[in-house]
């Protein structure tokens, strides 16, 4: 998906809102999705989607992220299986309290899907809860009981490289009544608590630089009736120098995996049958190598994942990278998804240099590389207009950033950014060498006459006329984002304030260049277009000498000729011309100078962990002008709060979320009667209630949306149309999940039961009726059987519909999934078998667009599964071991509807392997 239409996409998700337009194309499909009940943190978090319509006419299809609070979005692609698309949210970026996120699907026809379906999902993302892994609960609390002292690092007796930062850390999770001003830490039989962070249940003391030898440490607790309650010592090792310097940890993989796509249309396609094609057949190969050598003085990190899909008409699609990494360096080179500001630069994928410097008081970031590459594209000819229209190009970007920052992370730290991305002029031509012709036919004739792409003219019985080229789509960019961002963390970091600040410049079209002195004078900047030789108006009028006294005072000589400033002398940094986005109103600035900004965007966050609260309050404020070639996703226009607490009750056994969330867009207006703002507001509840071992975990959440613009009235303009600005609608989610695993037996059973209900009403007057519904209901069981099988057995029922039944847009879709799974493992787990079969039977029902009459249709998907996967044994060459295993997969899938029926076959083949 093309970077601008994902910008674009906030709006026009917006003409698919089920209370405006509604015409629904007959082939265009739906989105069935049932969000995760909760995420495991630092897992990867899995999302499937069930698409309804022709993959044929789907471009691409992407899952938008971000941590909970955060302004801007990260992308991850997804891809189809059948009817399903499924895609993965990285472990690195899943972590507490939760995470946010919307699926959009790009059509070919330009059209986009999007899940939620409201409005503007963008503000109204989708949001899972993120908790810890049981497996990290029970590591933390391993060895330890209730009244003893958790040792969490470095573990006892371990050995350390030398050089590597040690933090020492208990955790006091099992004692009450703690007295903080009791507890003493011993280092080498040093009393070092004045220099350890003690709280009520953790404390940590880190070293200044460890000699190579042995090492105690040394704990004393008491509570509040002066009693010692805990004491524990450990010893741990740090190794020599030399022994450090020249010992390698290496690991390598290597997948090789091909998949092939056979799908056979005995009816699906009139003119495929007609030209006798009957299948057709798509391969994709990978190939995936990555090698990790840590020489603990310094780590050596390489990957390369190459794929069949890679293509010049496509931006690109193999990965490489290569990466440097210690205590003070991170470098790589090749491609990597920087995270330098959200506000700049925040998960944009750059081909080029990425370097980080550290040090106990200062950080500095650095990238420099493209972000998308040229592409030829194509053309089609407009006989109309006589010209031939450019299509499908993207011109080459490249991107620079660069962010210094001063003080420890961990308790201050203040930084300023700047990130500049330029699109390359020349990267696309208007005329490229593309071998392409129109068959035209001369008017007045029956003459057909080809017109070649490079034609400059077309000669007719005498006549003349000229062919145009045009490039029909977007324009090279320019654009650059200042700021500054600071963080503050108290109390190690229970209490954290992050604060950051930005202001774009960005030009839509920098085709022509950048305009002279004389133009810049008089071409409406700051509405000034009288020869003044003043930039601006109003009380923003700047008169050009005090411009060039400026530079020349600040050291910028450079951008001056003659000791006048040049527009010229600045394009190289960035192209002031005609079509650049004007960073300030200057009528608004006169009234109020922050909403006469235009092009800024600043966020402030507040988070605190106290009292088994986890408690979030952040403002985010984005201009309607503000924009950010490297944190594409980021929602122009809103200001609002968003306040959360995650609450932990019983012994952790019951949490509580609590979330109330207030946004406003248009936020430039002065006057809201004169310009009306839309107020969206959210309030959110649930639980989750764990009782422990041996009883179900129970959890609900519920969500209350309304989006009020404050009008109350028609209006009408001058031909008597009545115009309805108002906007009043309320939607209501809501969830439950019932996880319970259950013995019978000696057969463990795990029982996941989830119900789903959302529902939309516009609440105007005039407007009664329900405009969107949906319910799912889905049972999942796996069981796990005293001989090497697990099965598992799911049954899952979704109901939608659009408006009340006697609506003539009245739509309802009802599915229903079948499925059941069974996975054995042969010699002690060597090889693995697993053969699963699931149907999708849809029902459909809406109006037909000839006779108003309720027409009902039926689509289904049958599935077979069989895959295999062998584990050989590991082949040991000196000290290194080679793991293997080959996996193999069949999936069969028969598509069945009113106007098709076909069956698609995949093989699907990976050899792995470890070293």
């Amino acid at each position: 998906m093309s970077r601008l239409k994902i910008l674009f996409a906030a709006a026009v998700i917006s003409t698919f809102s089920f209370a405006a337009d509604m015409s629904f194309s007959n082939f265009q499909g739906e989105m069935a999705h049932l969000p995760p009940r909760e995420g495991l943190q630092g897992r990867d978090l899995e999302l499937e989607v069930i698409y309804t319509g022709d993959q044929d006419d789907v471009a691409a299809a992407k899952i938008l992220y971000r941590l909970y609070g955060q302004v801007g979005y990260l992308e991850t692609s997804m891809s189809f299986k059948g009817l399903t698309l499924t895609g993965v949210i990285p472990g690195d970026n899943v972590a507490a309290p939760g995470i946010e996120y919307i699926i959009v699907i790009q059509l070919k026809d330009g059209g986009i899907l999007a899940y939620p379906a409201i409005e503007n999902p963008m503000e109204q993302p989708v949001y899972v809860p993120i908790v810890e892994p049981q497996s990290q609960v029970e590591n933390r609390q391993s060895g330890a009981q209730s009244g003893q002292v958790i040792i969490l690092t470095p573990d006892p007796g371990a050995t350390i490289p030398y050089g590597e930062d040690v933090v020492i850390a208990v955790s006091l999770f099992n004692l009450e009544n703690v007295d903080v001003n009791s507890i003493k830490v011993f280092f080498d039989n040093v009393n070092v608590t004045p220099y350890s962070v003690v709280s009520e249940d953790l404390v940590t003391y880190k070293p200044d630089f460890l000699q190579a030898g042995n090492h105690m440490v040394s704990i004393e607790v008491s509570n509040l009736y002066r009693v010692r309650i805990a004491t524990t010592s450990w010893n741990f090792m740090v190794e020599s120098k030399a022994k450090s310097m020249f010992q390698v940890d290496l690991h390598s993989n290597l997948t090789l995996s091909n998949r092939s796509n056979l799908i056979h249309i005995p009816q699906y396609d009139s003119a495929k049958i007609v030209t006798g094609v009957d299948a057709q057949t798509v391969d994709v190969s990978r190939l995936d190598f990555s090698i990790d050598a840590n020489l603990d003085w310094i780590r050596l990190k390489s990957g390369v994942n190459l794929t069949t899909q890679e293509d010049p008409t496509r931006q690109p699609q193999n990965r490489y990278n290569f990466s440097v990494q210690n205590s003070w360096l991170r470098y790589t080179y090749g491609d990597a998804s920087p995270m330098v500001n959200r506000l700049a630069l925040w998960g944009k994928r750059v081909r080029g240099h990425s370097l980080r410097l550290l040090s106990n008081w200062a950080t500095l970031d650095i990238v420099s590389g493209e972000t998308a590459r040229s592409i030829v594209g194509s053309a089609t000819f407009d006989s109309t207009g006589m010209r031939w229209n450019r299509t499908g190009y993207s011109f080459e970007r490249s991107l620079f950033g660069i962010r210094p920052a001063f003080g420890n992370s961990r308790k201050f730290q203040i930084g300023f950014f700047y990130v500049h991305a330029r699109d390359s002029v020349n990267s696309v031509k208007l005329r490229p060498g593309l071998d392409l012709m129109h068959p035209y036919q001369i008017s007045g004739s029956d003459s057909i006459i080809n017109i070649n792409f490079g034609d400059n003219q077309l000669i007719t019985f005498g006549d003349t006329a000229q062919i145009g080229y045009n490039f029909l789509g977007s324009y090279p960019e320019d654009n650059i984002v200042v700021g500054s961002d600071l963080t503050i963390g108290l109390d190690d970091r229970r209490i954290l304030l992050e604060f950051e600040g930005a202001m774009s410049l960005s030009n839509r079209n920098i085709f022509d260049g950048a305009l002279t002195r004389a133009q810049l004078d008089t071409f409406s900047l700051l509405q000034d277009s009288l020869a003044d030789d003043t930039l601006g108006s109003g009380s923003l009028d700047i008169p050009f000498s005090a411009i060039d006294d400026m530079l020349l005072s600040s050291g910028l000589g450079f951008l001056l000729t003659d000791n006048q400033f040049d527009p010229a002398k600045l394009e190289k940094y960035f192209v002031l011309n005609k079509n650049m986005l004007i960073p300030i109103d200057v009528n608004k600035f006169d009234q109020n100078p922050l909403k006469g900004l235009t092009s800024i965007a600043y966020s402030m966050r507040l988070r605190m962990n106290y009292w088994n609260n986890f408690i979030s309050a952040t403002y985010n404020y984005v201009a309607p002008l503000f924009r950010a070639a490297g944190s594409p996703f980021i929602t122009a226009d809103v200001a609002g709060w968003k306040i959360s607490d995650k609450i932990r009750l019983l012994d952790n056994m019951l949490y509580l979320n609590l979330g109330y969330e207030a946004m406003k867009d248009n936020v430039l207006s002065l006057d809201e009667n004169l310009e009306p703002r839309t107020a969206l507001t959210s309030y959110i509840g649930g639980f989750t209630f764990n009782p422990g071992h041996g009883l179900p975990t129970f959890s609900a959440n519920f969500k209350s949306y309304t989006r009020d613009n404050s009008i109350d009235t028609l209006s009408a303009d001058t031909s008597g149309f009545t115009n309805d600005p108002r906007i009043l609608d309320n939607t209501l989610s809501s969830s439950i999940n019932l996880v319970y695993n259950l013995r019978l037996g000696n057969v463990q059973n795990n029982i996941n039961l989830n119900y789903m209900n959302s529902g939309r009403n516009d609440l105007r007057v005039g407007r009664k009726g329900l405009l969107q519904s949906a319910d799912l209901i889905g049972l999942n069981l796996r069981s796990e059987w005293t001989i090497p099988l697990i099965t598992t057995l799911t049954v899952r029922r979704n109901m939608n519909e659009l408006f009340v039944k006697s609506n003539p847009l009245y739509r309802s879709n009802q599915y229903l999934t079948l499925g059941g799974a069974a996975s054995y493992n042969l010699f002690n787990g060597r090889l693995n078998l697993r053969s699963g079969l699931s149907q999708i039977m849809s029902d459909q029902e809406s109006y037909s667009k000839t006779d108003s009459v309720l027409v009902k249709s039926q689509e289904s998907q049958l599935k077979f599964e069989l895959s295999t996967r062998y584990r050989f044994k590991p082949i040991n060459v000196r000290n290194t071991s080679a793991k293997s295993q080959l996996a193999f997969m069949l999936d069969m899938r028969r598509y069945a509807g009113e106007n098709y029926n076909y069956v698609d076959r995949t093989y699907f083949v990976r050899y792995e392997m470890n070293f």
